[in-house]
């Protein structure tokens, strides 16, 4: 899927020794970009980049190849440090802090949702977190992420936004591979993957307090919630991405065209 308009360049095709870059740098460029891609029924699909992800798209191409056909944004301090090594102004721009503004820009305009992913218990909550709370955001559908989903039916309910909570890479590739079939380009505003999401939304996890995620320690926090499955993801994602990216500059997290153009906002 191509992006089209005044969007960064991240339709090209990557090379073997090149990582997804990040384009969307603040949380107000993110809502810019979403109002702009339902607006004009892009079909973009917005994907959060932290360390594990840099870690897995280096021994994945496929995974490289779908991150070079989505607008990437900087959800982990970790690539907050490295962009600001690079003298790039950035925040962290995390979907569970900032999904009530979503939600809250899509009531103002009564968007539509479709969500997909999570448990059955954890999806029906979260749709009971959405009506409780936004009266005119309409859910036109909800699939848990124990199944599999045929965009075209997506497509075919016209949503403004469509969250895919079904974890990196999956929840990409289905984005990716969603957004270009008949009957669904055009007719998707935007795709918003976002993980872990639902959980938090229907009070199955909690956030870290808020100076362990100023000092970059949300991920131990989390890690003592899942130990098993999280502390060895994120042991090795994080000392991996702190010698590749942090000890030193690397401006693969740059966009190709960045300081041609600015890249971080529709419209400019």
């Amino acid at each position: 899927m191509a992006l089209s308009g005044s969007t960064p360049r991240c339709d090209r095709a990557l090379h073997e020794e090149d990582f997804p870059p990040i384009h969307i740098r603040s949380a107000v460029d993110f809502l810019a970009w979403v109002a702009d891609s339902v607006t004009n029924r892009t079909g973009r699909v917005l994907a959060p980049l932290y360390a594990s992800s840099y870690r897995l798209a280096a021994s994945d191409p496929g995974y490289r190849r779908t991150l070079s056909e989505t607008l990437n944004y900087s959800d982990g301090t970790g690539v907050v440090w490295a962009l600001r090594r690079l003298r790039v102004p950035c925040e962290r721009v995390a979907l569970t802090d900032i999904i009530d503004r979503v939600f809250r820009l899509a009531n103002s305009n009564r968007w539509s949702v479709f969500l997909y992913g999570g448990s059955p218990e954890v999806l029906a909550a979260t749709v009971d977190h959405i009506h409780r709370l936004f009266h005119e955001v309409r859910v036109v559908g909800a699939v848990d992420g124990y199944r599999d989903l045929d965009a075209t039916k997506v497509g075919r309910l016209k949503p403004d936004l469509v969250l895919v909570a079904r974890g990196a890479p999956l929840q990409e590739m289905w984005s990716v591979a969603a957004a270009s079939k008949p009957g669904v380009e055009g007719n998707v505003g935007v795709f918003l993957t976002c993980g872990g999401l639902f959980d938090f939304l229907a009070g199955k996890r909690w956030r870290a307090p808020k100076l362990m995620q100023r000092f970059g320690l949300e991920w131990l926090f989390r890690s003592a919630q899942e130990p098993k499955r999280l502390f060895p993801r994120y042991l090795v994602g994080n000392t991996w991405f702190l010698t590749r990216f942090i000890l030193r500059p690397n401006r693969s997290l740059l966009p190709r065209d960045f300081g041609s153009r600015v890249a971080s906002q529709p419209g400019r």
